[in-house]
């Protein structure tokens, strides 16, 4: 039976069990911007948001990556293979959730501009009405991350495989898709290289 839409359940599961393959000098979840690793500050956005519980799933150096978040309220998930790809963490992530949640944002752990405020523009537009089964982030025409998925697809999402993560499901779903939009371009932003790095490094000295 689904919950009624003003008071579903929404848990965050992010993603943080990957090699940083495209990253040169090791891992780009523990790079700092400010005083603040890269990890940390996209747990916090979500810590700080309506979204419970938060799940981390680590994987490599994830011994590491939960140092970098210690004493902060979350539970950790572990992917044994993560050079199966991004998929590998999605459905480690899924298999933690616990049955009470009603839908969950699957977050990447790269975004350094993510803010409590779009993940929760997310939720609030969930609850807008129960027909509504997937929720992502727009500005313009163009999507970002995170996006938004009611349990109904808890195993589409344990079936996926690679590293595609589930954009091809976002276009499957698309009769039930919400489109929300956010003031800015923090859900498009990723650290994936060295310049991504310096330019996230230096908005955050100039803001």
């Amino acid at each position: 039976m689904t919950a009624p839409a003003s008071t579903r359940h929404v848990a965050a599961v992010i993603l943080a069990a990957g090699y940083s393959r495209r990253m040169e000098g090791g891992n780009k979840l523990l790079a700092k911007i400010g005083a603040t690793p890269l990890i940390t500050r996209v747990v916090d956005a979500a810590l700080q948001s309506k979204a419970r519980p938060v799940i981390v799933v680590i994987g490599h150096e994830g011994n590491l990556v939960a140092s970098a978040l210690d004493g902060r309220d979350v539970t950790f998930a572990v992917n044994h293979d993560p050079s199966s790809g991004l998929s590998s963490s999605i459905k480690a992530g899924i298999a933690a959730l616990p049955d009470t949640v009603d839908g969950v944002l699957i977050c990447l752990g790269d975004m350094p501009r993510l803010r409590p405020d779009h993940l929760n523009r997310l939720i609030d537009a969930l609850n807008t009405g129960n027909e509504i089964t997937v929720c992502a982030p727009i500005v313009g025409n163009r999507r970002g991350n995170p996006i938004l998925w009611t349990r109904r697809h808890f195993p589409e999402l344990m079936e996926l495989s690679g590293d595609r993560g589930a954009r091809d499901l976002v276009k499957r779903h698309k009769d039930s898709l919400r489109e929300v939009p956010m003031p800015d371009d923090g859900v498009f932003f990723d650290v994936d290289t060295l310049d991504a790095l310096e330019t996230a490094r230096l908005q955050e000295e100039t803001s």
